[in-house]
């Protein structure tokens, strides 16, 4: 079984030629996420998940529809 290599690309650092690697591309799904966690605020998505659910978060505050 062949190993895949990663991909790198060559760069100058300190006057010397070094190799760098690429990182791969993140999935769709990790973008959505780090997305999530970056603009909303915890509180903010349990309310949405409580939303999409048949459920309830308890704090009329945090809901604008009626019971």
């Amino acid at each position: 079984m062949k190993r895949e290599r990663p991909k790198t690309h060559a760069v100058e650092h300190n006057g010397k030629k070094v190799r760098v690697t690429i990182p791969p591309d993140p999935a769709p799904a990790e973008l959505l996420v780090d997305a999530i966690k970056d603009n909303l605020s915890p509180e903010a998505v349990a309310v949405i998940a409580a939303y999409l659910q048949p459920a309830h978060c308890g704090d009329e505050r945090a809901e604008d529809r009626p019971r």
